[in-house]
């Protein structure tokens, strides 16, 4: 396609779509280019070093498998939080098709072929956007391509599947709602494209991405506006109600997603972790960072550390951001439209990124209030990258011009790309070499002291409490992986407080009642001694730490003296509970000792107002009276007798759940050893009818009792589900909708080969 095609008619903005959409041969130099920048990525026998990978995304990768091979949605996760919902939590990924080809393959070599696939896919959607939208020619296209994956935004990435595989959908997004906007065709495309989006894990890439579209529909609106009839305006009018509407068909695609993740979120709080509300946002003076690739780490004062690993990585290369200067001098000297607007969503984009620097963050949070639980007003770089990579190919057909013999041109534009690519291999190759270590690695038990899982009998858990996991949150170096490594395996079994506190774990979000109990719990745990009862009623058998702790108390029993260990410079000790723990208590036995009513003691627990993330009152922060909590004089005998006396035991865990075995027909309440969360169903094992109720238990644990009349015999087998209200009506929401989808595609395709 010749450049003065691409150049031509500045007045409007061309978009013909071909008879091939983008010729499949041309996908051939994206995945080659993609290879080579991402080189490490495809490297077997290595995997990423990061925290979010190796203790979230990672272990949720594992889990998620695992429900599969069993058969069943992933809806619980038995060992984080001291159990929480899994499904529910979005940056898993578990109802997004690619990822159960992940769960299929070994990990987590599955997983960097995810992020490469996915990282290929937004290269071809921004070649895609180009060639289209722009008319440029193909090979400045499938440099635009390669210049928006291999942007400084993508690398800072990729270490997290979850993001990368949202930023892919984002050219994509933004083709389909111009082919239609403009010409009126495939619609369709718009709620598969929001719909998986969605379930791809990263929810606020999406919303800010809509809302750059409803930015761009109304200069949309503004341009045309003033050049066509009033025919014309209606039918554009029509044409965004249609692609409104659209939208709203993909969200309700992924409402088998997004309404559990909507209960948990109302179920939990996140304590903000900056004292800026908009952190991590760009700021003016690193703009240098787009052609100079280490001038970021300089300002932030992480000399040594990774460039990639920011959310500010906006490198492009010199050449790109020369290319991309060119194209915007085309939409200012020419008036070109479709320059123009990219060069105003650039503005746009980095304006929004600068957080109340830029002037319009403010203004969207008034309009859009649903943005002020999100952190990060620096994530719409993704936004300015997609922008820079296509003002740089028009800024390549536009220098091609200069090139006057035909063969020439046609060698030159491939050249240029070429140019990029090895720009970005180049800079990228250190950064990404130092993400990675090697499988063998993860695979060494460094800490055998902590690697236990939950038994039949016991819950098994770790209360894992490190003073150090943000000091090492940007670092990858031998050390700080290695901390990482040493912390992965409890990760799985731990209540660990220091996620909630340091908050890198932003995927999982704990209930507000563990979160005040770990807040408070670990705040006393600094500077006082171990609270043996309270950890035996949460099944933690063992505590890992970094604190001295007393060796020995009223309020903390050891088995035998603590495990110590030396790693880097770091001493570990962990301690051993000699309190007996258990999945179920019976609950007068349990706390009879106490002296107290359940109602009193459940009473004496504050449930006050809460804090989101902007601020506002906490609930009630646990006070003497709740630390001083009763069970903290009780025997280790009260535990042994309390689960002796329960109503059940357990014959088999599920993924989901677990079968148990009635043995006292005398149908006595038992609290069960797991953090309160609704949805929980008892049912009998054969009729699946439900027989009784999971209610709440002081401090933060769940209740069982039996429905009046609903007990069953000694030795029964009965069925305790997670089956949360959400997931099913989600689940017939997009089972509907999808269904009707797919009828009106077929109709579609039916009437079209009609008319052939």
């Amino acid at each position: 396609m010749d450049a003065q095609k691409a150049l031509s008619q500045p007045n409007r903005i061309p978009c013909v779509l071909p008879r091939v959409p983008f010729s499949l041969w041309k996908l051939i130099p994206i995945v080659l280019g993609c290879a080579v920048i991402y080189q490490p990525l495809l490297e077997y026998g290595q995997c990423f070093s990061g925290m979010d990978f190796l203790n979230l995304l990672l272990p949720h990768a594992f889990l998620v498998g695992k429900s599969f091979a069993h058969g069943v949605l992933p809806l619980w996760n038995w060992y984080t939080w001291g159990g929480s919902p899994l499904l529910a939590e979005m940056q898993c990924a578990s109802l997004y098709p690619p990822m159960w080809l992940v769960c299929a393959a070994p990990l987590p070599y599955a997983l960097q072929l995810y992020v490469w696939f996915h990282i290929v896919w937004g290269a071809w959607g921004a070649a895609v956007l180009s060639n289209h939208v722009l008319k440029t020619s193909g090979a400045a296209a499938v440099m635009a391509g390669l210049a928006y994956a291999g942007s400084g935004f993508f690398l800072g990435h990729v270490e997290q599947p979850n993001t990368i595989a949202v930023l892919a959908w984002t050219p994509w997004l933004a083709w389909a709602t111009v082919l239609f906007l403009l010409q009126g065709r495939f619609l369709f495309l718009t709620p598969w494209i929001v719909g998986l989006s969605l379930l791809a894990g990263h929810p606020q890439y999406v919303l800010i991405n809509l809302i750059f579209a409803e930015l761009g529909i109304v200069v949309m609106v503004a341009v045309q506006g003033v050049s066509v009839g009033s025919r014309h305006r209606w039918q554009l009018a029509r044409r965004i109600l249609k692609w409104h509407l659209a939208v709203g068909v993909g969200f309700a695609i992924a409402a088998i997603q997004l309404l559990p993740a909507a209960e948990l979120k109302s179920l939990s709080e996140r304590v903000w972790p900056y004292d800026d509300p908009y952190a991590p946002r760009f700021y003016v003076t690193h703009l240098l960072a787009y052609v100079i690739p280490r001038f970021y780490n300089r300002l932030a004062g992480t000399s040594g550390q990774p460039v990639g690993y920011t959310e500010e990585g906006v490198y492009a290369g010199i050449l790109t951001v020369v290319l991309a200067v060119i194209g915007s001098a085309l939409a200012v000297r020419r008036r070109h439209k479709a320059a123009s607007v990219l060069l105003l969503g650039w503005v746009l984009a980095v304006a929004y990124a600068l957080g109340p620097d830029g002037g319009i963050v403010p203004f969207l949070r008034q309009l859009f209030p649903e943005l002020g639980v999100f952190r990060g007003t620096a994530r719409a770089l993704n936004l300015a990258a997609l922008c820079v990579a296509l003002l740089a190919a028009l800024g390549v057909e536009v220098v091609s011009l200069a090139v006057k013999q035909h063969f020439w041109r046609r060698v030159f534009r491939p050249f240029l790309g070429l140019i990029v690519v090895l720009d970005l291999a180049i800079v990228h190759r250190p950064e990404l070499s130092s993400l990675f270590v090697s499988v063998e690695l993860l695979q060494e038990r460094t800490n055998s002291a902590t690697l236990i899982q939950p038994t039949l009998e016991r819950p098994n858990r770790v209360f894992r409490f490190m003073r150090n996991d943000s000091d090492y949150y940007l670092d990858h170096q031998p050390k700080a992986v290695v901390q990482r490594i040493y912390r992965i395996q409890p990760n799985l079994n731990a209540l660990h407080g220091i996620a909630l506190i340091d908050g890198y774990e932003e995927g999982l979000l704990p209930s507000w009642r563990l979160g005040n109990f770990l807040r408070a719990y670990n705040r006393n745990l600094r500077n006082a001694t171990l609270d043996g009862a309270l950890l035996s009623l949460l099944g933690v058998v063992k505590v890992l730490t970094e604190y001295p702790l007393a060796m020995e108390s009223p309020y903390w029993r050891n088995a035998g003296p603590p495990h110590v260990s030396q790693l880097d410079g770091v001493t570990y000790t962990v301690w051993k509970n000699s309190a007996p723990t258990a999945w179920f208590y019976d609950e007068a036995a349990l706390y009879s000792s106490c002296g107290e009513s359940t109602g009193v003691l459940s009473s004496s627990w504050p449930e006050a107002s809460r804090r989101g993330e902007q601020g506002g009152v906490l609930r009630a922060a646990l006070g003497q009276q709740a630390l001083s909590y009763p069970l903290i004089s009780a025997s280790p005998d009260v535990f042994e007798q309390a689960a002796a006396k329960s109503t059940f035991r357990v014959a088999e865990i599920l993924p989901n759940g677990m079968i148990l075995e009635v043995t006292d027909s005398g149908g006595r309440a038992a609290v069960f050893s797991q953090v309160y969360c609704p949805g929980w169903k008892l049912r009998d094992a054969v009729s699946k009818q439900e027989i009784g109720r999971v209610g709440f238990a002081p401090p933060i644990l769940s209740k069982i009792d039996f429905h009046e009349g609903g007990r069953v015999p000694k030795s029964s087998k009965v069925l305790l589900r997670y089956e949360p209200y959400s997931l099913r009506l989600g689940s017939f929401i997009t089972l509907m909708v999808v269904a009707l989808a797919c009828l009106y595609l077929a109709k579609k395709l039916g009437a079209a080969k009609r008319v052939t």
